[in-house]
């Protein structure tokens, strides 16, 4: 029979994971917070400089689905799940 308990080093690394995932931007650029928030004498630490945009051709292909999907008309369209398969 299969034990679902964690072990000591479960609960380690799902914590370690938390911290790390606490300490990223939750504005979607992803980058630590420390250094993307640091400051020195009232000015940023940093500078960063935004490439030009690339296109996910997977994202895509939802956004389109589900564009046309909520045409139609749906509810609560939030709890959907949608599941991106590359095309052969």
């Amino acid at each position: 029979m299969w034990d679902a308990e964690w072990t000591d080093e479960d609960y380690a690394e799902a914590a370690a994971y938390l911290r790390w995932k606490k300490g990223k931007c939750p504005g979607g650029c992803d980058m630590d917070l420390v250094d993307s928030t640091a400051m020195r004498d009232g000015e940023p630490v940093h500078q960063y400089r935004v490439t030009k945009p690339r296109r996910c051709y997977a994202c895509d292909a939802k956004i389109e689905a589900q564009e046309k999907h909520f045409e139609k008309g749906t509810y609560r369209e939030q709890a959907l799940l949608w599941q991106i398969e590359q095309a052969t």
